[in-house]
């Protein structure tokens, strides 16, 4: 590997064609440097630069990167974008990625993790179609635009908590900017935007070892670690709404399948005709399970409640007792959301995304819709979220696209409830991020084997 450090518009020359393949301060060495103090980029090759084979595979810029973009997009003899072909960190995430803190080698608590938000990643994509796409119809390019998958990029690489913190708004800003129309008009988007995250923490708390901090989460733990007491007693506490009495779980089990499912279709009605706080819909998502268990073929049936979050609730616990089951059904689609979850690339090797977040900010500016042309799939565009953390948005058909901001509909009074009705979605966003957050400040920043408590898990 060789590295040079270099002023921005030598960088910027670069881009344009016009650099030299040789600079005063080219070094070869093996390590990416992350301390460097000042204005200038560093900036590596995998070989030694050469006329033929000039840009570089990884820049490490002395801020966001933005003013470096600007410049080379302003011009249009440029080639760009630059994210396209040399993976740009800031110092803070190289320092992450390259000073040990993080790690990219998945455990056993990563690997369970991952089959959850595989399912996760499932269900937002069936609740994000808005009733067009049923479960049958789902396939892995429809669940790699899902929030649910690039959360689990973002632990599959280890990103630091204070990164991983960010990744949520990242997500969102980067399809409102893709998809300006859709993101203010349509209510399924908003609506599980904010529905997802509840699910998203309590995968990350299972990941970190973290108490949870709901009932719903201590449920998907004690599943998880195999504690048949403890998910008795959080389900009795969970089903008291819908329930005249106490009704156990290992008779439920031998009971038909007439008889739980008649139980389901009452918890169904409480949950229609009540302004349902999360700990019953999460109770209401879990008896699915109960019902027709190692499967998700009730989201569907869920999702006439109006509630996003039970297909949320729903694919967790399925996931985390019948991990195997649920993945392989409906052609294996579970294995291969989360094959793609679960590639790490190698962090010093080219891009395969088409533009990483900061530059797509900046194209904003320039026009997104003739960049998009470019992507290397139609009517797709892959965004870096942060370095190795990508996800995939639609491109939306500017001829036949609608204008909905004359649909959207008002915003409520905010109230202190996270999941009243009464809340406008940008209000149940900023809660449920506000709750993502205070999780946030209890992940470690640094991967270095113990910050993953490990328990003991059923066989």
């Amino acid at each position: 590997m060789w590295h040079a450090e270099l002023s921005r518009k030598e960088v910027l020359e670069i881009f344009l064609g016009v650099g030299r393949s040789t600079f005063s301060s080219l070094r070869e060495t093996h390590v990416i440097r992350t301390q460097h103090v000042g204005d200038l980029y560093d900036v590596y090759w995998p070989t030694k630069p050469t006329p033929f084979q000039f840009l570089p595979t990884v820049i490490v810029t002395p801020d966001d990167g933005s003013a470096l973009f600007a410049a080379v997009n302003s011009n249009p003899q440029s080639i760009t974008p630059v994210s396209a072909f040399s993976r740009c960190f800031t110092r803070e995430e190289a320092s992450a990625f390259f000073d040990g803190q993080t790690s990219l080698a998945l455990g056993d608590g990563e690997r369970d993790v991952m089959a959850i938000l595989a399912a996760l990643a499932m269900a937002e994509a069936t609740a994000l179609s808005e009733g067009r796409v049923g479960l049958r119809q789902l396939t892995p390019a429809l669940c790699k635009r899902t929030l649910s998958y690039a959360w689990g990029r973002a632990i599959a690489v280890g990103l630091p908590g204070k990164l991983l913190g960010e990744v949520p708004m990242r997500w969102i800003s980067s399809y409102s900017l893709i998809n300006p129309h859709n993101a203010q008009g349509r209510s399924g988007f908003r609506e599980t935007n904010y529905a997802v995250v509840p699910a998203l923490t309590v995968a990350a708390e299972l990941r970190f070892g973290i108490k949870p901090h709901s009932l719903p989460g201590e449920l998907a733990q004690a599943l998880l670690i195999g504690a048949p007491v403890a998910v008795s007693s959080l389900w009795q506490q969970l089903s008291t709404p819908f329930v005249t009495h106490t009704v156990d779980l290992a008779l439920l089990a031998q009971s038909s399948r007439e008889e739980r499912g008649a139980l389901l279709q009452s918890a169904l009605k409480v949950v229609k005709e009540q302004n349902a706080h999360e700990n019953l819909i999460a109770a209401c998502a879990f008896l699915a399970t109960q019902v027709a268990p190692a499967s998700l073929e009730h989201l569907a049936l869920l999702s006439e409640t109006g509630k996003t979050s039970i297909l949320m609730w729903y694919a967790l616990y399925a996931a985390i007792q019948h991990p195997g089951a649920v993945l392989s059904g409906n052609g294996a689609l579970g294995q291969r959301v989360m094959r793609d979850i679960s590639v790490v690339e190698d962090p010093v090797s080219r891009p395969s995304s088409d533009v990483s977040f900061t530059e797509l900010k900046t194209l904003e500016r320039v026009g997104i819709e003739s960049f998009a042309r470019r992507s290397g799939h139609v009517g797709e565009l892959e965004v870096e979220l942060f370095p190795l953390v990508k996800s995939s948005f639609t491109v939306p058909n500017r001829k036949t696209e609608t204008r909905v901001e004359a649909h959207a509909a008002p915003p409520q009074a905010p109230q202190r409830e996270l999941y009243s009705q009464q809340l406008s979605p940008k209000e149940k966003l900023k809660l449920a991020l506000g709750n993502l957050t205070e999780l946030i400040a209890q992940l470690p920043d640094s991967f270095d084997g113990d910050s993953h408590s490990k328990k003991a898990r059923r066989r």
